[in-house]
């Protein structure tokens, strides 16, 4: 029942937007000769009420106006444009491993008049973080292999700028595990709904 709610939900949103709705594909497929693609996911668009959901926690005892807004794997743009029309963050950026989902993006976010949201073609597992304070949310975008990559390369920064990470649509617990092991100060979590936020 959550599934088809949470696909009904982006077809509004969609909709409302007037956004391109575009098919899954398989990582796989894509042109980039790069080590981290065997490790991604499809591309496709994340659940934008699981992203609404989460904010939603992390407002109980935060304001999204203290943080900017970074999509690791932001697929299709949906989830920025959501965060950016929605919430007052700093900033919002996306960033993803391939070209095609960097178009989609560019486009669904020129189609939504969100002029201010920067998206970007990179490599999570080489991707450097600014020295900001982020809201960092994933949608289960790549394997266990990149996620110990990527906050390897940028806890220092995470933690300096006292960030969060929502990670989203837990696939398997094994990303979970990898996260837990870079020590936080506090975790809530809906295991039913697959979504744990992670505050550092």
């Amino acid at each position: 029942f959550l599934r088809k709610f949470y696909v009904l939900y982006n077809l509004y949103f969609i909709k409302k937007n007037n956004l391109i709705k575009y098919e899954l594909e398989d990582s796989h497929n894509q042109n980039e000769k790069v080590n981290s693609k065997k490790f991604s996911r499809a591309l496709g668009d994340g659940w934008v009420y699981m992203l609404k959901l989460s904010i939603k926690m992390f407002e109980k005892e935060n304001n999204t106006n203290n943080y900017n807004f970074i999509d690791i794997g932001s697929g299709n743009g949906l989830q920025l444009i959501y965060a950016y029309k929605q919430h007052n963050f700093k900033t919002c950026k996306g960033i993803d491993l391939f070209k095609k989902s960097i178009m989609r993006s560019r486009e669904n976010i020129e189609k939504s008049n969100c002029h201010d949201v920067i998206v970007a073609q990179n490599d999570a597992s080489k991707y450097l973080l600014d020295d900001k304070r982020y809201f960092i949310f994933m949608f289960n975008p790549f394997a266990g292999e990149i996620m110990n990559k990527f906050l390897t390369n940028n806890i220092d920064i995470i933690r300096k700028n006292n960030s969060v990470i929502a990670y989203i649509n837990q696939i398997s617990s094994n990303e979970v595990k990898i996260i837990s092991k870079f020590s936080f100060k506090k975790l809530i979590k809906n295991e039913f709904l697959g979504m744990s936020l992670f505050f550092y």
